[in-house]
């Protein structure tokens, strides 16, 4: 075997892992993609005509880590004009597991449920979707459907992000980020919104696998701090709530 084959399989090898983060020409490009994607979408989200298409079904979004209620803002903003009542988890930054008091998650969509009379679709942007699918196991019956964007529920998640290492530096010591089984999906309908030029999370690790014929997997191009501001996202995230 020649050195040159040897080098393309080892390129193709490393294609193929979920293991790995993702490439460094991606993680770069993140931050300029990233702001791009924002700074387009908020006049979007300002503009949009006003619909009744929506059925006023509750909508909760979750933030990713590090980030608010403040960044999902314009996404909220569609929705509502979509004619969906879209709420923000309304608890600050998202800082991850040891500051995060789920059972206060948990209190939120009981409060929407109970509030709408109805169940809630979740929306979780990265670390808030898995929150949003560990919701939908703990209490299936106040959840419609979850929505995650670039979430890393799949196998060897910590070792397919390039933030792991800052999520370990702020996480609280002997906080556990490995309760329950991630990559087991919720007994509601799950989708999975992914973007294989995602820069932080290896898009492998963010696709549904296994699961029934309500759990799906939807690719669109753009950065991963990008996917709550993207437009195509957006589109996907409206028909299915139809």
């Amino acid at each position: 075997m020649t050195s040159r084959t040897c080098r393309r399989t080892w390129r193709k090898l490393l294609r193929d892992r979920h293991d790995v983060p993702p490439s460094l020409f991606f993680s770069i490009r993140e931050a300029y993609q990233g702001y791009a994607e924002f700074i387009t979408s908020a006049p979007v989200s300002v503009l949009t005509k006003k619909e009744h298409s929506g059925d006023g079904r509750p909508v909760l979004v979750i933030p990713g880590f590090t980030g608010s209620d403040l960044y999902n803002y314009p996404l909220i903003s569609f929705l509502r004009r979509k004619g969906y009542h879209a709420k923000g988890w309304n608890l600050g930054r998202n800082f991850g597991h040891g500051f995060l008091n789920m059972d206060k998650l948990v209190e939120r969509v009981a409060k929407l449920y109970h509030f709408e009379g109805q169940p809630v679709t979740l929306i979780g942007h990265s670390l808030g979707g898995v929150y949003a699918r560990e919701l939908a196991k703990r209490c299936p019956e106040h959840v419609r459907m979850v929505i995650s964007l670039g979430s890393p529920f799949g196998e060897d998640r910590d070792k397919a992000s390039r933030w792991d290492g800052l999520y370990q530096l702020v996480k609280p010591s002997g906080a556990s980020d490995t309760e329950g089984e991630w990559s087991k999906p919720p007994h509601v309908p799950c989708i999975a919104i992914y973007s294989v030029c995602d820069g932080v999370v290896n898009w492998r690790v963010t696709r549904q696998k296994g699961g029934d014929i309500s759990c799906r997997n939807f690719k669109v191009r753009g950065s991963h701090v990008g996917l709550t501001n993207n437009k195509n996202v957006w589109r996907i995230i409206y028909n299915c709530l139809q």
